[in-house]
């Protein structure tokens, strides 16, 4: 069998740290945004922070799409055990915290909140279903042409990235939903079938920090600017993509081994914070 390179393992390694920094940072989770003063030094550089590390998720789909857009079926175990996976970090993490730090809370309540923060973690329910719609996704992907594939994912980034960001009549779930991770998997894939080469590293790069100087400045006027479904969001996960992309990079048994372990780490990153 041919090795992975590692290149993309070392993306995902990075975007899980950034997953870790996002949850710190989230008001209603690590607390991080939700107590620091406005004016302060670590008020601006926790809003540079956050948004450095907010492309994490859309840059996960996006490499689904990058490796999956060829597959004409999935794995209906796969999904059942993603979905077990967060079930099992759920219930024990979430068991272990209670018992440990507030054993006097536990009662039938407690227990029922914490089997519906177990089963129903927005990210693994999204990425479930899409996971599902892969093989449709992908027939779509096969019989347009490639004018028409780009015709469907501008009309997307204009409904979705920008109406939808503006008015919340188009879509309310600032990119959590299972539109914005469609919309993700067909950009990777496209990436794949009709722009596999290398962009120059510098304006990837380059393209990437103008967008996080964006998102940092329109965060101070309004907090949707760190929604998952911005037209700057979007650009700013495909230019740190092509950033990994472009770095030539073999097998890396390290790097490859610490990946796989990414998933677990997300959930349990979830369910610390």
């Amino acid at each position: 069998m041919r090795q992975r390179k590692s290149n993309i393992e070392l993306l995902r390694i990075v975007l899980i740290l950034f997953v870790i920094i996002l949850h710190y940072m989230n008001a209603s989770m690590g607390g991080a945004l939700g107590h620091v003063q406005p004016g302060t030094l670590n008020y601006y550089l926790d809003h540079l922070i956050e948004s450095l590390s907010i492309i994490a998720v859309n840059v996960f789909i996006i490499i689904t799409g990058y490796f999956s857009y060829k597959k004409s079926s999935v794995k209906l175990s796969k999904a059942v055990n993603l979905f077990m996976v967060m079930l099992f970090w759920g219930l024990v993490l979430s068991f272990v915290s209670v018992s440990w730090l507030v054993p006097q809370t536990i009662n039938l309540k407690a227990i029922k909140d914490i089997i519906n923060a177990s089963i129903f973690q927005w990210f693994v329910v999204v990425y479930i279903i899409l996971y599902l719609l892969i093989p449709y996704l992908n027939k779509l992907i096969a019989q347009i042409s490639r004018k028409e594939y780009q015709l469907l994912i501008i009309v997307n980034v204009i409904i979705f990235y920008i109406i939808g960001v503006i008015s919340k009549v188009v879509i309310a779930d600032s990119g959590y939903g299972i539109i914005n991770f469609m919309t993700l998997y067909l950009v990777g894939a496209y990436i794949r079938k009709y722009h596999d080469t290398r962009v120059p590293l510098k304006y990837s790069i380059f393209t990437y920090l103008l967008v996080v100087l964006i998102t940092t400045c329109g965060s101070f006027i309004a907090g949707r600017a760190w929604n998952y479904n911005t037209i700057f969001n979007l650009i700013g996960s495909i230019a740190f993509f092509e950033i990994f992309k472009s770095i030539p990079m073999g097998y890396n048994k390290i790097f490859n081994k610490l990946a796989s372990f990414t998933f677990s780490v997300y959930l349990i990153g979830f369910f610390y914070f």
